[in-house]
């Protein structure tokens, strides 16, 4: 934004958010659905994945003004922007419902509420998106875990091999991008743990994805994983 006032602003970013000589900007995620929508993120090359909502730049800080804040994590694009009456549009399909939405409603930075955080990654394939779409289905379900941030990104075997050591089935890295997810909660990586193996029971979970085994190495998980992601999308 450029010399604006008092915003209110639902965002899917994929990359870093700039305002300018701006005010009282107030930012969400982005959440969103209609049957068209996903569609339409792709045509336009877009990831839903890769949104940088809460990370804003300003150019124009000023020290006795608050530019910008966050909405309050609760927040519902229902609340800022109603729906227009059925009658007049009854055939419309448009939900803000965060479980349904097509970019995934994340925490970004604001505070987590557990020291515990999980990695999981799914490799690349054609049953990617819809694995991950099941799997935030499923952690949702669970009702105190937050989903911190997400990320779609390409690897070579060399790449996945630094991120997530040598022990791990790297055949399937190579058929498209992985998408990574940051997930928040106390136990979380027990219960990611266990999701993967009830959701994909009888698969080989090394072959679908990357997860966090223990706390002590979660930590080092997240971190090289977003390091790699910011050196490659720099």
């Amino acid at each position: 934004t450029r010399d604006c006032r008092r915003l209110d602003v639902f965002l899917c970013c994929n990359t870093q958010p700039i305002i300018e000589s701006s005010t009282g900007m107030k930012f969400a995620c982005f959440q969103y659905n209609y049957p068209e929508l996903e569609g339409q993120f792709d045509a336009a090359g877009l990831s839903v994945y890769n949104n940088n909502w809460s990370n804003i730049h300003d150019f124009t800080p000023a020290a006795d003004v608050e530019t910008w804040s966050l909405l309050p994590e609760d927040a519902k694009v229902s609340d800022y922007v109603p729906h227009p009456p059925c009658r007049y549009f009854p055939e419309m399909e448009v939900s803000a419902d965060a479980d349904s939405s097509v970019v995934p409603l994340t925490l970004g930075t604001r505070r987590k509420q557990s020291d515990e955080s999980c990695l999981v990654v799914f490799y690349g394939g054609r049953q990617t998106r819809n694995n991950v779409k099941l799997y935030l289905r499923e952690v949702r379900l669970k009702g105190s875990y937050q989903l911190v941030q997400t990320k779609e990104v390409k690897m070579t075997i060399e790449d996945a091999q630094r991120v997530f050591g040598n022990e791990h089935d790297m055949t399937n890295i190579q058929q498209g991008a992985v998408i990574g997810l940051e997930i928040n909660g106390d136990n979380c990586i027990q219960v990611c743990n266990e999701i993967m193996g009830t959701l994909f029971k009888g698969r080989n979970k090394s072959e679908l994805a990357f997860i966090s085994k223990s706390n002590e190495t979660a930590a080092r998980n997240i971190d090289d994983f977003y390091n790699f992601v910011d050196m490659t999308m720099s």
